[in-house]
């Protein structure tokens, strides 16, 4: 009755909620698992006292046998009982001599202690079967000491085996919540954490969008200003010149293009010794023919062109180039009237070039610099706000699925915890 009012579990009490926190529950649990202990010790130490003696009994009856003289019985039985106390005598001891108390009291040191004992137990029951019947025998009355100390020290074992048991369990129970609140501990303790990292993200993404649209508001202001409107406007002059500049080199090479045909018979003619011009002719024509937009870039070139298309427009006079009578009227039309057209194209392009030159130095302006240096920041801080926006929902998910779990192991523990120690409880935090 003793045992069972220490260990036996109190009947839940129906409609009785106790709230505890982790921390106040981790406390509660440990206190009572401390006086478990306690009522414990108490209980199994004189027992264990009980088994050293005993024990010590066992060893002495042992050496009592081993040295005591045989009864008068026949020589055959005689040299079996005498081997037989031999065995017996060996194998007791080696299984009794191990039976050293626990150094320190605790949950483990008694589960080891009595499993020591249990096999001991065992151990000397196999030896008693197998030899005590010789034995028994051929010294019957040393033998029913052993016996008899033997019975003693499995009484002892069996009711430390049992008076621990139930303990044992009980703690193992309120090992197994302080084992779940230490879990849960963790898992809200990581929840926090990402609560404190989508926070802190937050902040981050705030200030960060603060900067986008600080620079925005820079970027617009300085589009607006009267010097970057004045800069964009040179530099649409600039591109504009460029392309007047890439047109008018353009009609310059469909101009000369339209004698391509006529300066290839006359460079076939030279070619093959049917006729010779001067090496500064023969020099323009193969620039007419291999890099027409060179003729242009010097009016040293646009002088030698000009005795080519004479030179060229003899040959055609003289049918010397082999021409239809169409094709011959229009390209000595043509080559009477190129000179000139590369002139008035020349003198263009000589204009564009100074208007290039000073559209190229007007956009040379710092506010582009500035502007490009704006929008790039803008750009990498807008990547970065993606990039922190991505975390944030990953958190996000992480936390919800965590939520999950910590409901989850907060019922089992709930649950655990009030079958444990019969009463319903219920965790606050």
């Amino acid at each position: 009755m003793f045992l069972k009012r220490i260990f036996s579990k109190p009947p839940p009490q129906k409609h009785v909620v106790v709230k505890y926190s982790l921390k106040t529950l981790q406390a509660q649990v440990i206190k009572i698992r401390g006086e478990k202990m306690e009522n414990l010790k108490n209980l199994v130490n004189p027992i264990i006292d009980e088994i050293a003696t005993v024990d010590k009994a066992v060893l002495e009856s042992l050496k009592d046998l081993k040295s005591s003289d045989p009864e008068d019985v026949h020589p055959t039985l005689l040299k079996s009982g005498t081997e037989a106390r031999k065995l017996l005598y060996e194998k007791m001891v080696r299984a009794v001599s191990d039976m050293r108390r626990p150094t320190e009291f605790s949950k483990e040191s008694l589960s080891s202690f009595d499993e020591k004992l249990s096999k001991a137990i065992n151990l000397t029951t196999d030896a008693m079967i197998t030899h005590g019947r010789y034995v028994r025998s051929v010294f019957s009355q040393k033998s029913s000491i052993v016996e008899s100390r033997l019975r003693e020290l499995h009484n002892l074992a069996l009711k430390l085996h049992n008076s621990a048991n139930n303990a044992m369990k009980e703690i193992s129970s309120l090992d197994s919540i302080i084992t779940e609140i230490d879990a849960q501990t963790q898992l809200v303790s990581g929840r926090n954490k990402i609560d404190d990292d989508i926070k802190y993200i937050k902040i981050r993404h705030e200030k960060i969008k603060g900067l986008v649209n600080e620079e925005t508001d820079r970027l617009k202001e300085l589009r607006s200003s009267e010097e970057f409107k004045n800069a964009s406007d040179s530099r649409e002059k600039l591109k504009q010149v460029r392309q007047d500049t890439h047109k008018a080199k353009g009609t310059a090479m469909s101009h000369i293009s339209e004698m391509s045909r006529p300066f290839r018979k006359v460079e076939k003619l030279v070619l093959s010794g049917k006729h010779s011009i001067e090496s500064d002719l023969n020099r323009i024509l193969k620039i007419c023919i291999n890099n027409p937009a060179e003729v242009i870039t010097s009016d040293e070139n646009i002088a030698s062109l000009e005795k080519l298309l004479k030179e060229t427009s003899n040959l055609i006079g003289q049918e010397k180039i082999d021409l239809n009578t169409r094709e011959r009227r229009k390209k000595l039309d043509a080559a009477q009237r190129l000179a000139d057209e590369l002139r008035i194209i020349k003198k263009t392009l000589v204009n564009l070039k100074d208007q290039l030159e000073i559209q190229r130095n007007a956009t040379e302006n710092p506010i582009f610099g500035r502007e490009v240096k704006l929008e790039e920041s803008i750009k990498l801080q807008q990547n970065e706000l993606v990039e922190v926006q991505f975390s944030i929902e990953e958190l996000d998910k992480n936390s919800k699925k965590m939520d999950k779990e910590v409901s989850s192991k907060r019922k089992n523990l709930e649950k655990l915890a009030s079958d444990v120690m019969g009463m319903k409880v219920e965790l606050t935090s």
